[in-house]
This record gives C-alpha cells, structure tokens and sequence, in this order.
C-alpha cells in the first residue's frame, strides 16, 4: 500500500473468486514471514468460505515457497502461477486493486493512518454493487440471495428473497446461475473480438532467437531503467507454453546471472532478424557500458591447463560473433565466469553466465583471436 497505517499493516492479501468476483480482503504487516500468510489465509478464508479447487497468484517469494506448496498440497488445492512481471495473467485481481485504491482514496482521511479500519466498508461496497460481468451483484451469487442493506427500508414492495432450505430455492438459483454465465460468456465473447482486431499470429517458433523486453528484468542499482534499450538478448525460444494461436508464453534461454523467470509471454518478446534480412543495414554493436562489454555465455572451451580457450558471445552481437579467449585473461577479468562455467560442465549442465570485459581487455582478446586463428592456420 506504501503507507503503514497506526495498527502496523501495509500490505493486503486480495483474493477474488473466479465466478462469483466476491472479494475478500486480509492486512498484513510489512514483510509478512510465510507462516504468518498461511496462518491468515487459513483463519479468514478457507474456515470461513471453504477450500478452492484451484489457486491462481503471482510469482511472490511466499507463494513459490516451500511452506506455501506442502500447505496447498495438503488440502488438494491445485496452484497456478502466473509468468514472471505479467500481471495480464491475473487481470481480474488487477483490475480489482485499481477498485479498492479507488474507494480508499474516498474513504481514508489525510494522514492515511486508518486505511486498514476502511477495507471492510470497501469490501461490503464492492460485493453489494452489480459486477458488469455477471449482471449481479456477488453477494448474491456467492450466498444465494439478495442481502439486505441498510437502504432497503426504502423498498418496502420488495419481495424478501428466498433462502437455503425454502421451497423453490433450488430452482431460483439454477435460473440465476444460467443467467450469469450466459452474461460471463457474453461479456468474454465481446473483449476477446475487441482484443483480436489489431492482434496477429505469432511468428516465433520453437529454435528462434527473440528479444525480450527490458522491463521484464529487475533494475540494476543506480542504473536508470529509462536509458537502458528497450530490449535484452537476443536468446533462443527452447518450447510453447499455451494454446493460444494469437499469444502463448515462450521457454527463453536466458542467461543465469539475470536472476528471472525464463517464461515470457508473446507481447512482452520480439522476433529476432539478422541483419542480412534487410537491404544497408550492418549489426549494431552497443558502446561499452562502464567500460566493459557484457558476455552473453560461454559457449565451449579448447585446450587444457594454461592453453586453455574459451569461447564467448558478447550481449547484444551479431549471433554468430563469437570470439576466443584465453583462461588467464578471462579468469582475471571475470572469474567468476569461469568459475560457473567448470562447474556446470562438471554437473554435465549447458553452460550460461555473464560477467563484463573493458573495453581495453575486450580489444585485446579481438587480437588474441586473430593471432590464434592465424596460429591454427599455419599449424594445419
């Protein structure tokens, strides 16, 4: 929430049912441990509205741990996780939040101290107004009947609704269900022509080369994320994930060191082209950054002991530029490169990392190259 109010929470739990959008909302302190999370999650929800069959969240630390999975598995609940920074996944929790800040900011007062004491008004708002996607309110469809309301003294013709265990409940509610989801599917129909008019078929394939967007990485410290290029890689497509035509997620072979989930979907990544596809156009090699160029991965090494080589592609080059360089060179300007790199051939791994060259070091492992391709050359 950014702010911690008086009785020491600053953040909320939002959960929403798929079908009936009843919205249930739990403050929590800042830094909530894991235990503390499940102990909530258990105490005002699953006591209360029972246990899900499915479970659809973020990527959060508490809900990929350890505790959070063996919890869930216990009560057979089955977890969804949504790709890394893409929070189109789970739109309807998104949207939602956009509500909840929307009737906070008419609610709280200045100081902002007491916006934890209003989340229940927000949620009795909220589940008493008629969604546009169910044409009902969600209250009424998660209970079954209309609840009252401090304003229906005002409607005294109205017909008190029928309830559990009254003759014809069942009947009434089978009809509000197939009004609802007749609604729902309506309302589907209608965003999925409104999102396809501009959309087009995907053209990556599994074995293409795609950059990914810069914002899909978490921010270096005191580096401006506004000046960085708008795109990372580029890195190979290793499978599908999804059967949308128009836009499924995509396996990306990104390199270790960047730390993020290696799923993205389509929008966030764009096909790779070489520069031979277009007419007058030569390969854009970047300036170094802090007076080093990155490295991509190290692809393969020759030779033994001192003699030893190891061949690397720069971020941002031309795929096929890969270049060689010695181990003592590479071992001084970035073990820890080598370090990752032996241990994961000895674990029989694909070898991937990255660290950074200066500029001067980069020029003179270029002349190496060139000296120890002329070397073979004369050799053979």
């Amino acid at each position: 929430m950014g702010k911690v109010s008086k009785n020491g929470f600053s953040q909320v739990m939002v959960i929403v049912d798929r079908f009936s959008k009843f919205l249930n909302l739990i403050p929590l302190p800042p830094h909530a441990p894991k235990d503390l999370v499940i102990r909530e999650f258990q105490q005002k929800y699953l006591l209360q509205f029972g246990t899900p069959k499915t479970l659809v969240s973020d990527r959060d630390p508490r809900f990929i741990s350890t505790e959070w999975k063996e919890f869930t598995s216990h009560l057979g609940i089955k977890l969804c996780m949504t790709s890394g920074r893409h929070p189109e996944a789970d739109g309807l929790v998104e949207e939602i939040n956009q509500t909840v800040f929307q009737l906070l900011r008419a609610l709280i007062i200045p100081d902002q101290e007491t916006w934890d004491e209003e989340l229940y008004s927000v949620k009795g708002l909220y589940n008493n107004s008629v969604h546009s996607a169910t044409a009902t309110t969600p209250n009424r469809l998660h209970y079954g009947w209309q609840i009252r309301n401090p304003l229906s003294y005002l409607f005294p013709e109205q017909r008190p609704g029928l309830t559990p265990g009254r003759p014809g409940f069942s009947a009434k509610y089978d009809r509000l269900l197939k009004v609802v989801v007749a609604a729902m599917t309506k309302r589907q129909h209608a965003m999925i022509h409104h999102a396809n008019k501009k959309r087009k078929p995907s053209e990556i394939q599994v074995g293409s080369y795609v950059w990914v967007k810069m914002s899909e990485f978490s921010a270096e410290e005191g580096v401006s994320r506004k000046l960085f290029p708008l795109y990372y890689g580029p890195w190979e497509v290793l499978d599908v994930i999804g059967e949308d035509h128009f836009g499924p997620s995509y396996i990306v072979d990104v390199p270790a060191h960047l730390r993020t989930y290696p799923v993205f979907h389509a929008s966030k990544l764009n096909l790779h082209r070489d520069a031979e596809t277009f007419d007058y156009r030569e390969d854009m090699i970047p300036r170094a950054i802090k007076g080093g160029h990155e490295i991509d991965r190290i692809k393969q090494h020759v030779g033994k002991g001192r003699n030893k080589q190891y061949q690397v592609h720069f971020m941002h080059h031309p795929l096929d530029g890969l270049y060689w360089i010695s181990k003592q060179e590479l071992r001084g300007s970035a073990p820890r490169v080598v370090k990752v790199y032996e241990r994961q051939i000895a674990a029989n791994a694909t070898p991937k990392t990255s660290a950074r060259l200066s500029a001067t070091e980069y020029s003179r492992n270029l002349f190496a190259l060139l000296a120890y391709d002329t070397f073979t050359e004369d050799s053979e």
